[in-house]
Formats: structure tokens, C-alpha cells, sequence
């Protein structure tokens, strides 16, 4: 019985998918900025939640 609620947000990568396999993982595009819009990355981002 889960007692409490967890939301963790990750880089996208393999071994985070290692660590946390079993809850449920959710794959996010997201935009990484720095100095303003024009030097935003693309990237993935993974919420781990248990609720």
C-alpha cells in the first residue's frame, strides 16, 4: 500500500530506465534554454510517479 505520493523528472536516458523500472514513466519532449529562446535544445524528459 503506497503511503505517500513521489513525482521524479529526469533526462531521458537509458539507465534511468533501469533505476526506476517497475513505476510508471511517462516521456516528455521539453525545450532546454539558456540566454533566451534562440538557444534552446530539444531533449527528453522522463516523470517517474507513483500515486
Amino acid at each position: 500500500m503506497t503511503k505517500g505520493k513521489m513525482l521524479i523528472s529526469v533526462r531521458d536516458h537509458p539507465e534511468m530506465c533501469r533505476v526506476f523500472d517497475g513505476l510508471a514513466i511517462d516521456k516528455v519532449g521539453i525545450a532546454y534554454t539558456v540566454g533566451g529562446s534562440h538557444n534552446s535544445k530539444r531533449a527528453s524528459e522522463l516523470v517517474i510517479r507513483i500515486w
